[in-house]
């Protein structure tokens, strides 16, 4: 019985105390929203921190900031200038490098061999082909392949340079009498004409500078002894086969 009307009283109560029951329920869900609303708000309004791993924002009116920036485009024009010196020097070297291969193959190609003079003697006729025309007779003019070089008929004729006799022969089509032909080490060649019939040399012999080879003698058929006086008929073509002043590779006495 006791039980029953405390169960009838709790049910009153709770019958007439339920509003304000249900206001508080309502009022502590509204304050909990309202607390979880300011903390949000809180936590937005907080800046970020910055991440050290992250690039720093450059203050475009901060001096400092200009000077890094003037600094690197300065490094970045050196290193370009240093780089485009670098390049002309090479340029240069090369170029140096190329001019000096040239050279060296001119001179191996025309200095390596030292000629000497086939005989003492005087010049009596110059070289004068492709540049003049010389007077031979009334009637005839030609240009001379080579040089005359007086000397008494018997006189030594020597060899200029080191070399192989190519040819020993009479005439050769230009009635220039006896002859010996020697190539020497750099492609040029030596040719000994007006000479005795008692040549020294045989072809494909090697010989060396100063080797008697023959000696002056009369059997030229053409500018003989007669003509010009006794003499050694000498001429020097180089490596191309062209026509070139003796006297560009030894001097001679003048008459």
């Amino acid at each position: 019985m006791d039980k029953k009307n405390r169960f009838e009283k709790l049910k009153n109560l709770l019958r007439k105390e339920s509003f304000y029951v249900i206001l508080f329920l309502c009022l502590c869900v509204v304050a909990s929203a309202a607390a979880i609303s300011v903390r949000k708000a809180k936590a937005d309004l907080t800046p970020p921190v910055a991440d050290s791993s992250d690039d720093l924002p450059i203050n475009i009116n901060d001096s400092s900031g200009n000077n890094v920036i003037d600094n690197a485009d300065q490094v970045k024009n050196t290193n370009d200038k240093s780089n485009e010196e670098k390049s002309d020097n090479n340029k240069d070297a090369n170029k140096t490098s190329q001019n000096t291969t040239q050279k060296s193959t001119t001179v191996s190609n025309t200095n390596t061999v030292k000629f000497n003079k086939p005989l003492d003697g005087t010049l009596l006729r110059k070289f004068s082909y492709g540049i003049e025309m010389v007077k031979v007779d009334t009637n005839n003019y030609e240009s001379i392949k080579g040089i005359d070089i007086s000397a008494k008929v018997g006189t030594d004729v020597v060899a200029v340079a080191e070399g192989i006799v190519e040819e020993v022969g009479e005439e050769d089509g230009d009635l220039s009498g006896w002859y010996v032909v020697i190539k020497h080490t750099n492609g040029m060649k030596s040719k000994y004409a007006n000479l005795d019939s008692n040549i020294k040399v045989k072809k494909d012999q090697k010989v060396t500078q100063g080797a008697v080879i023959g000696k002056v003698g009369n059997t030229a058929k053409k500018f003989t002894n007669k003509d010009v006086g006794e003499h050694l008929k000498f001429q020097m073509v180089d490596s191309k086969g062209e026509q070139v002043d003796p006297l560009k590779y030894f001097t001679l006495k003048t008459q």
